[in-house]
């Protein structure tokens, strides 16, 4: 469902020697009726922007036909005391027919906004009022200019999965933007995303033909779109999130983004080798898979490169222990623990040249650990270190029971964090001391 979110303020008031006000509005505090073009070409001639917003949304024409969408929700969020009444001219404009409910209601909820506040049963008054123009469901809700009423406001309206407009024309300045945060935690909350954000600019020069500018502000609303996960790519270093914002944002091609989705794959498997020759391969790392026409894409590009770059060409032991580090920076603990533990066991294959046993075509992690534990090449490293961090990645790898000896690191989660980290930085200090994590 596309849901149209308007505000509406408290317009200043008209000299009384200006032009009559048209049918149904109040006398003294109106929007001036202004065309809008949008930048499609599409004109709409209101007072209210929403209004001009609704009809571009549901594809009016200069010739009066239109496409009506599956489901439409105009959602209006004044205070008490704004302009109200000026709706009257909306139900008008749809329906030349309601001129008298029109202007009965605009006089009830005026008289109501002059004794101090407008109330919730008149403008749900109006919500029956409205004709049924292309099955548009309209909402008028009062909410204080404040983050709390706001959020709740459209936490309550807004249904799950909805696309939204958001037209920031009229009300409060600080409503709008009251609205955009909340928006933000709706995606998480509700799964709500902003699709356009549309803007009435009296504070533009006019266009040739008198009008005035329908801005759409597309390239924020796609950024905004793309926020979610360019957070994933910092937060977890997601390469499936990563492509998703080259699609958002129109970076690059197919072949490129194919290739950071596999390269996630590889990653989530622990396939690390695999993930980074396929970063390195040209439908990746070439520079002209990652164009971008506009500013915002060209810096959202050069981060997304960074973050995925492909591991240094060092040997597998160190190799490991920075993904494990980095796992447990990004709080992923399950693999932090696999991957500090395979750190360990290659270093101690690389650096006391071990081979497998006699009918063993692989060395066992426990063999490795006690040959690093018998060596005097890593001594901060004990034994019992190594054989409780070898007994915590048995666990996890084969859900195992836990050993009494990693027991209360299972049902600690403090007291596991605190090994891990005391564990990796140990492992750093004996095993790779050069080694740059930055």
């Amino acid at each position: 469902m596309t849901t149209l979110i308007s505000f509406i303020g408290k317009p200043k008031q008209r000299d009384s020697r200006s032009a009559a006000p048209t049918a149904g509005s109040s006398v003294n505090s109106t929007y001036d009726k202004v065309t809008y073009q949008f930048e499609n070409g599409f004109q709409a001639t209101t007072q209210f922007f929403g209004h001009a917003a609704l009809q571009h949304h549901l594809g009016k024409r200069a010739s009066g036909r239109a496409s009506r969408p599956e489901q439409t929700r105009w959602i209006v969020i004044g205070t008490a005391t704004s302009g109200w009444d000026m709706l009257a001219d909306v139900a008008f404009d749809c329906d030349e027919s309601c001129m008298d409910l029109a202007t009965e209601w605009a006089a009830t909820v005026k008289g109501e906004i002059d004794q101090g506040a407008a109330t919730a049963p008149t403008l749900k008054a109006f919500e029956n009022l409205f004709p049924n123009v292309d099955g548009v469901e309209i909402l008028l809700r009062i909410a204080d200019d404040d983050a709390d009423a706001l959020f709740t406001c459209l936490h309550e309206c807004l249904h799950d999965g909805d696309s939204v407009v958001l037209d920031v024309t009229h009300g409060f300045r600080s409503m709008p933007i009251h609205a955009l945060i909340a928006l933000g935690a709706l995606r998480w909350m509700k799964g709500v995303t902003i699709s356009d954000i549309l803007y009435g600019a009296f504070d533009r020069p006019k266009l040739q033909n008198d009008s005035i500018p329908a801005v759409s502000l597309l390239r924020s609303s796609k950024l905004a779109r793309a926020t979610p996960s360019l957070a994933a790519v910092h937060l977890s270093s997601d390469l499936e999130a990563a492509a998703e914002v080259t699609r958002i944002l129109s970076i690059g091609d197919d072949e490129m983004r194919e290739g950071l989705k596999s390269a996630h794959v590889y990653r989530s498997i622990m396939q690390g080798g695999r993930a980074d020759n396929l970063l390195r391969s040209k439908a990746v790392s070439d520079a002209g898979h990652w164009a971008a026409q506009y500013p915002i894409d060209s810096l959202v590009s050069g981060f997304l490169r960074k973050n995925s770059a492909p591991a240094p060409n060092e040997l597998s032991a160190a190799m490991q222990f920075r993904r494990a580090h980095n796992c447990f920076v990004r709080h992923d603990y399950m693999r932090a623990i696999l991957l500090l533990a395979e750190s360990i066991k290659d270093f101690a294959v690389e650096q006391l040249k071990l081979t497998p046993n006699e009918n063993e075509t692989s060395i066992k992690l426990a063999d490795a650990l006690q040959a690093l534990a018998d060596s005097p090449i890593a001594p901060s490293l004990d034994r019992k270190t190594l054989n409780k961090l070898r007994q915590l990645r048995n666990m996890i790898a084969h859900a195992d029971n836990p050993h009494p000896d990693v027991k209360k690191l299972i049902t600690d989660p403090k007291a596991l964090r605190t090994f891990l980290a005391a564990t990796i930085k140990t492992t750093r200090q004996a095993l790779f001391p050069g080694l740059s994590l930055e």
